[in-house]
């Protein structure tokens, strides 16, 4: 990422057992299961990590202790090349170094606007 004035600042976040190794992985960094550890800094057992993100789609998922698993509050996913279920992310372009979070269970983005299925967003790209 060159041009950090794209980018946005998008914050994941977990919940798992209080002392879980939580960890990001996804196209975004070529799914290094290592790279990207979420921190519970208040000991509640709620992981979270900022990544910033050029606008564009991504598929990611979490690493909970040796585990994969889907982030909860993202309702948003697609069947990868692989055959596997994964979360997707979409960075859309506008206010540069925001802090966004994926969507949420009601599947409204941050803004209280319906998101469009994956499928259909993959469509256009």
């Amino acid at each position: 990422m060159t041009d950090n004035s794209m980018t946005h600042n998008i914050k994941f976040v977990k919940k798992a057992e209080i002392g879980s190794q939580v960890y990001l992985a996804g196209d975004f960094n070529n799914w290094n299961t290592m790279e990207f550890a979420l921190v519970d800094k208040n000991g509640k057992g709620e992981y979270a990590i900022s990544l910033p993100l050029e606008p564009g789609c991504y598929q990611y998922k979490f690493f909970v202790d040796g585990v994969w698993c889907m982030d909860d509050n993202n309702p948003e996913v697609v069947i990868s090349q692989m055959g596997t279920i994964n979360n997707v992310i979409i960075v859309k372009d506008g206010t540069a170094n925001r802090d966004i979070e994926p969507n949420n269970k009601t599947g409204q983005s941050i803004e209280g606007k319906p998101n469009p299925s994956p499928l259909a967003i993959f469509s256009h790209i």
